[in-house]
């Protein structure tokens, strides 16, 4: 992968470094050898070189085909020329899509606020590739429930990603949806998230769609920090989907917790591939991370990997990983008080997923989440 990136990429870009950079440390992990990363590597990207020139005051932020078209009160939207990217990412496709963007929306937040991203495709066989930079100003509140959708469109390819910085005491739930149908558009984003000192970011993803889905994140965290993390995919036919991340506690009394949860069908297959870094001066700091998978089918293939690596003594911490099917003593109680074994699946899956949706701060993000969890899982006869 990474030859293709270095062959794609002229020698002089500041870029190149950062990729060639990281080459050794991807040869080691090979975080993408479940997914289909050569098909976004091999394909010619469109950037909106005026991203936001058109963009106009409405309900909700709406970018179309890589360009804000519409944005909410309170928002303040501009494009970013010469962003400084994290200079350690551990992602090379981070710096390959920063390399395809002349400019970036930019999202300044400087107040309270609660409003929606949603991301629209109404062109086919088209790729896009843009980045969008969010300031959450100091002890600023804000919610965000993020969103993609397509008109009737088919074989697109989106590589994204966000660039977000909590300022100090600040506060963001960011919510992401998805429920693309059977070949519409397959997604890779590489993002980076900067929480400093006593911010607070609540960053829960809910993947449910027919197409390949994957999200890249480094999540760095400063002293007295937090980070509530939570991934629920659902995989159908042969899509592949899931989640990367790293998250650093670099400074004392940061906390974390991630919690992922799959449910796969079918041939489809499940990434979660997570490491939680706590280095020598993040003492007194809590990590917490933990995945669980239900295979309703037997071609069904999860990859799993939860790590620590923790550099003080002086700390709690722990991870853990299970995968299965569906518990056959709570499917025989069900069944016991009169349910039929179809309905008791459902039930049992439903549940398995609403522990990531009930935990949802936001009540309107929870609702949204769960309707869309309950069209997708009850339209297809899975059980």
């Amino acid at each position: 992968m990474l030859e293709i990136l270095e062959n794609r990429i002229d020698a002089a870009h500041p870029f190149f470094q950062q990729i060639k950079r990281v080459k050794s440390e991807y040869v080691k992990t090979q975080h993408f050898k479940n997914f289909s990363v050569q098909a976004f590597l091999q394909t010619q990207y469109t950037s909106t070189p005026h991203c936001c020139s058109s963009a106009k005051e409405g309900k909700q932020l709406c970018i179309k085909n890589g360009a804000v078209e519409e944005f909410p009160k309170g928002v303040k939207i501009s494009e970013l020329e010469n962003f400084n990217v994290d200079q350690n990412h551990f992602d090379p496709l981070y710096y390959f899509s920063h390399s395809l963007v002349e400019k970036l929306i930019f999202i300044e937040l400087d107040k309270d606020i609660s409003f929606e991203i949603e991301h629209i495709v109404d062109e086919s066989d088209n790729a896009l590739s843009y980045r969008v930079v969010v300031q959450v100003g100091k002890s600023v509140h804000a919610n965000i429930y993020e969103n993609f959708s397509y008109e009737g469109v088919r074989q697109n390819k989106i590589l994204y990603g966000v660039d977000v910085e909590l300022l100090s005491s600040a506060d963001l739930t960011w919510v992401r949806g998805e429920t693309l149908g059977e070949n519409s558009l397959d997604i890779l984003g590489s993002h980076s998230f900067c929480v400093k000192d006593h911010a607070s970011l609540e960053l829960k993803s809910f993947d449910m769609g027919q197409t390949d889905v994957l999200h890249i994140y480094k999540i760095d965290l400063d002293e007295f920090s937090r980070a509530d993390l939570a991934h629920l995919v659902f995989g159908t036919h042969k899509t592949k989907r899931g989640n990367i991340a790293q998250v650093h506690h670099n400074k004392a009394y940061a906390k974390s917790v991630q919690e992922a949860r799959t449910i796969l069908h079918e041939k489809a297959t499940g990434i979660f591939d997570s490491k939680i870094t706590v280095a020598h001066d993040a003492k007194y700091s809590s990590a917490f991370q933990n995945s669980k998978a239900i295979l309703l089918d037997s071609n069904a293939h999860m990859y799993a990997k939860p790590q620590l690596e923790i550099y003080t003594d002086e700390l709690e911490a722990s991870h853990g990983s299970t995968i299965g099917s569906l518990d056959e003593d709570a499917l025989f109680y069900l069944c016991s008080r009169g349910i039929e074994v179809k309905k008791a699946k459902q039930i049992l899956v439903s549940s398995f997923a609403n522990t990531l949706i009930d935990a949802i701060s936001k009540p309107e993000f929870s609702k949204k989440v769960r309707e869309n969890f309950e069209q997708v899982y009850e339209k297809k006869d899975l059980l």
